[in-house]
């Protein structure tokens, strides 16, 4: 059971054990919560997520992973140049996703949207890089392809080669990536 929200002198900030709970109406008008450290914190917090929801800014929620925003990003971007965005860019965004960042974001380092830095970044660039991990990568993706067609014994005498993506390859990769974490505030 948690601690008991204990009143402040500051509407909607409570403290709860040794953290501050501060509860506000989002944007859709249910009510939210989320903690910080300090109470001027928690004051500061507050005080954006209010200003938020009067400028109709919908933050993303700090649990919301990587890979549920990305997919989700995919299906309603509408491109940013005047003819808009190709459906066949669409669908090669999306097997990058689901084929690299996804796997390392949200499976190896385990972050949630809001949680991706600059660093992770480039941890996941290094990643790509990397040609023996490439090479397991693609050795445990074409394993998943031959079982799912029942040909077990040849999945089984599937060996993991280096391989080398090339520059160009990293930077198309990177590009989905980098357009789901520019628009992740809009």
């Amino acid at each position: 059971m948690p601690a008991p929200l204990v009143k402040t002198k500051t509407p909607g900030i409570y403290k709860r054990g040794s953290r501050y709970a501060v509860q506000f109406r989002g944007i859709d008008g249910k009510q939210r919560q989320e903690s910080a450290p300090t109470y001027d914190a928690a004051r500061l917090l507050k005080a954006k997520r209010e200003t938020d929801a009067r400028e109709g800014v919908d933050r993303p929620q700090a649990r919301l992973s990587f890979a549920s925003y990305a997919l989700e990003w995919i299906d309603r971007y509408p491109g940013r140049g005047r003819r808009g965005f190709r459906e066949q860019t669409r669908r090669e965004y999306r097997r990058d996703l689901e084929r690299y960042a996804i796997p390392f974001l949200d499976g190896q380092l385990r972050r949630t949207l809001v949680q991706i830095t600059p660093r992770d970044i480039a941890r996941f660039v290094g990643w790509l890089c990397n040609e023996q991990e490439q090479g397991e990568r693609a050795a445990r993706d074409r394993r998943a392809q031959l079982e799912h067609k029942g040909r077990y014994a040849e999945a089984e005498a599937v060996v993991a080669v280096p391989v080398c993506l090339a520059d160009a390859t990293v930077r198309r990769i990177l590009a989905p990536v980098r357009a789901v974490s520019c628009n992740r505030d809009a």
